[in-house]
C-alpha cells in the first residue's frame, strides 16, 4: 500500500515538474510554486514512507518477541490441570484445604505451599 502510494506520488510529482518547464524553461515566479510543491510532496512521501517502513519493522519484531506470564504456577512447576482443581478446592472447601492437598501432590513444604495458594487466591 504504502509503496503504491509513494509510485503515485512520484508519478504526480513528474508530472508537476514537466508542466512546470513547459510554462518556461527558466524558472519564473509562475512556475517556482510548482517546483517547491512537487519537491515537498516528493520529500513528504518519502518520509512518510520511511517512517511507516521502520514502524512495520518494529512492530514486526516485537510481535516475534515471545512473552511468558509468571504465573505461581509457572514458577512452583505446578501442572495447569493442578491448578485448576486447587481453585475449586479453594473455592468450595477454603484455604486449609488447597494447602493439604497442594502438599500431597507436589510434596511441597508447608510455607511454599502457603506462598502458592496466597499467590493463586489473589490472581
Amino acid at each position: 500500500m504504502n509503496k503504491l502510494f509513494l509510485i503515485g506520488v512520484g508519478i504526480v510529482a513528474v508530472f508537476m515538474l514537466k508542466s512546470a518547464f513547459l510554462i518556461s524553461t527558466n524558472v519564473t515566479k509562475e512556475n517556482i510554486w510548482i517546483i517547491v510543491g512537487s519537491v515537498l510532496l516528493i520529500f513528504l512521501a518519502v518520509r512518510n514512507f520511511l517512517l511507516s517502513s521502520r514502524d512495520q519493522s518494529r512492530s514486526q519484531s516485537s510481535f516475534k518477541q515471545e512473552t511468558k506470564a509468571v504465573t505461581p504456577t509457572a514458577i512452583m512447576g505446578v501442572d495447569l490441570k493442578l491448578e485448576l482443581i486447587l481453585r475449586t478446592v479453594l473455592k468450595n472447601e477454603g484455604k486449609i484445604q488447597a494447602i493439604k492437598l497442594l502438599r500431597e501432590e507436589t510434596h511441597m513444604g508447608l510455607k511454599e505451599a502457603n506462598e502458592f495458594i496466597t499467590e493463586l487466591e489473589a490472581s
